[in-house]
């Protein structure tokens, strides 16, 4: 009996599985809602905005202690 015969009839994928009319039960592939570079621009929007206002923050701290 031929070996590769045997281990081709386990390589299956969704077009051998509607060949054979046995219904795919992986989803499909989808896109998410919100693309990946918005996620990475608000992060290090945040991360930007937080570090200004620590510095506005330590500044009128230093300020204050100053005078």
């Amino acid at each position: 009996m031929n070996r590769n015969w045997i281990n081709n009839a386990f390589f299956l994928n969704d077009l051998t599985l509607e060949f054979l009319r046995i219904p795919s039960t992986l989803a499909p592939h989808t896109d998410p809602c919100v693309p990946i570079w918005i996620i990475i621009f608000g992060v290090i929007f945040c991360i930007v905005l937080v570090a200004t206002m620590l510095l506005i923050f330590s500044g009128t701290r230093q300020h204050r202690r100053k005078y």
